[in-house]
């Protein structure tokens, strides 16, 4: 089963992607900023969605 986390480059949101990966868990970070997301998921070792909200 794939989840999101949307908004994972926020204070709360991070640590959820955070604790989720400690756990072994892989869900998809996503967030506005794409370099932000694309950073923490480099280090977690998961996937980053980038989605603008024009």
């Amino acid at each position: 089963m794939k989840w999101m986390i949307y908004g994972a480059n926020g204070y709360t949101g991070e640590l959820i992607a955070r604790e989720a990966a400690r756990r072994g868990l892989k869900p998809v970070l996503a967030g506005r900023s794409r370099e932000k997301i694309e950073l923490l998921a480099r280090e977690l070792g998961l996937e980053a969605r980038g989605f603008g909200l024009d």
